[in-house]
């Protein structure tokens, strides 16, 4: 997935020569570094989830966690600012205008196509690999 979203990225923004070496590498340490915070986000998540399943679950410890994870939210958008600082530094503002545009339309279709798949398997709302299954409701299953 991670090949074809920078492909089709690097088509959309037609970069220059110049250009290129500067913003693949600028978007690899992105991408590597949102990479390595979702990992360590759903390992928190995972962990927080768990306690509440425990009826004597301590407050400290679930208020503990999800501070972590909101300080992990803010370490992502930090790390999308960076990035968007050094784009604008590479790239002009049409091409910044096709990559906000393109992040966000990316995402968004990635998660239409998951939601349609789930649906077409019967499949009712979101489950991660190991975690509780999540009602409409937003309940731990």
């Amino acid at each position: 997935m991670e090949t074809l979203r920078r492909s089709k990225l690097m088509e959309l923004l037609e970069l220059q020569e110049d250009q290129r070496d500067q913003f693949t590498s600028a978007y690899s340490e992105m991408r590597d570094s949102l990479r390595r915070l979702e990992q360590h986000s759903r390992g928190t998540t995972e962990r927080l989830a768990e306690l509440l399943r425990q009826k004597t679950a301590s407050e400290t410890e679930i208020s503990r966690l999800v501070g972590e994870i909101d300080k992990q939210r803010e370490e992502k958008h930090q790390v999308l600012q960076r990035f968007h600082q050094q784009a604008e530094r590479i790239l002009d503002a049409r091409q910044i205008g096709m990559l906000t545009v393109f992040q966000e339309r990316f995402e968004r279709r990635l998660l239409e196509i998951v939601h349609d798949i789930r649906q077409r398997r019967g499949q009712q709302g979101p489950r991660g690999p190991r975690g509780p299954k999540v009602d409409s409701q937003l309940k731990l299953r």
